[in-house]
């Protein structure tokens, strides 16, 4: 069974927040594949710069 997880709502999110976002994970997965952090580092560095930058560029 196919179960449809499309939002169905407009998501507000800040001008500019996706390309910062994205540098932001690409900044982090290369220090990733470089062996200077592990992945858990990686995801917890994404999820808490994150949610810095969105707060901060919501602001």
């Amino acid at each position: 069974m196919s179960h449809d997880i499309r939002v169905r709502y407009p998501i507000y999110m800040p001008n500019g927040f996706n390309k910062s976002l994205n540098e932001l994970v690409t900044e982090e997965v290369t220090q990733f594949i470089s062996g200077s952090q592990s992945s858990h580092e990686t995801v917890m560095r994404i999820k808490q710069e994150g949610e810095v930058l969105y707060k901060n560029m919501k602001e």
